[in-house]
């Protein structure tokens, strides 16, 4: 119950600011009448009570990052169940194996990619999920902290992470490699000293780490609000990248590229910090509260 208190309140919120921007401001010369085919009024529900995951649509809308934290829910559905069955008994082995079943299950499917989003996205969550539960019994074990790593450690695994990432999407093999790279990354810098830990551990990387989930579903319409008003003054042109297994890509091109982004990024992390005040911690808080009582009382 407290991780839907800390999910959906601010989702919920976003949700009901996309309605806002792209049908309360189109007539008055907000958002362009593109944004508003893009996101019909029968998918609102759909995106509103997190089904975005399942292929209920044709294409991502609304808030589209939230497709994730729809496919969320069911790997934590999924892992409550296996682990009110099984406990202690669910083993990093058992949890790579769910997470291996989850990709090849969806690669049975005819799929030449597994970086689906509102296209059986669910799937790639749970295979994300469990990869991560693997790593947390592995830590939990004591099996990844023999030894503490060095910065030349820390700096190899992001090398690699960024290595596949250039060339993802590509094939599976490199997808699938690209995602063991994050539990690699993870089990690194749990068990590290070295000099990218001790930055991390700093307050500004501290305090983006804490408003993260604000500035995940505030940064897509921030993103499109700043480009449909530079489009305005200047040059703005959205560009479509295919990769060879057809996931799309959108880029603007513009010869403001560097302060626009530099601008959206400051909007991103201002917007992300009054969000995660007043409506993340609010809701927690008050939650945090409610079960409290209820322990008490029973």
């Amino acid at each position: 119950m407290l991780r839907l208190v800390r999910l959906l309140p601010l989702h919920i919120f976003m949700m009901f600011v996309w309605f806002f921007a792209i049908y309360s401001l189109a007539p008055f010369g907000g958002f362009s009448e593109q944004y508003a085919s893009r996101n019909p009024s029968e998918g609102f529900l759909v995106n509103l009570l997190l089904l975005n995951s399942f292929g209920l649509e044709n294409q991502l809308s609304w808030n589209y990052p939230a497709w994730s934290i729809g496919a969320e829910l069911i790997a934590y559905l999924l892992f409550f169940l296996v682990i009110a069955s099984l406990g202690k008994r669910v083993t990093a082995k058992f949890a790579i194996g769910i997470s291996l079943f989850s990709y090849v299950f969806l690669l049975l499917h005819g799929e030449t990619t597994i970086q689906k989003t509102f296209d059986l996205g669910y799937l790639r969550c749970i295979g994300g999920f469990f990869l991560g539960v693997a790593v947390f019994r592995l830590q939990e074990s004591g099996a990844a902290t023999r030894q503490k790593f060095t910065t030349s450690t820390e700096f190899a695994a992001i090398a690699l992470m960024t290595l596949l990432l250039l060339q993802s999407p590509g094939s599976v093999v490199v997808e699938l490699l690209s995602i063991l790279s994050f539990g690699v990354v993870v089990i690194v810098f749990a068990n590290s000293e070295g000099l990218f830990t001790r930055g991390l551990c700093s307050q500004v990387p501290q305090f983006v780490g804490r408003i993260s989930y604000s500035i995940y579903l505030m940064h897509a319409l921030v993103i499109i609000f700043v480009v449909e008003i530079a489009s305005r003054f200047t040059e703005v042109t959205p560009t479509v990248s295919h990769s060879p297994v057809h996931v799309s890509r959108i880029y603007y091109l513009t010869p403001y590229a560097v302060p626009l982004t530099l601008f959206i990024l400051m909007l991103v992390v201002l917007f992300s910090a009054v969000t995660h005040r007043f409506v993340e911690q609010r809701f927690q808080f008050k939650a945090k509260q409610y079960f409290q009582r209820a322990r008490a009382c029973g």
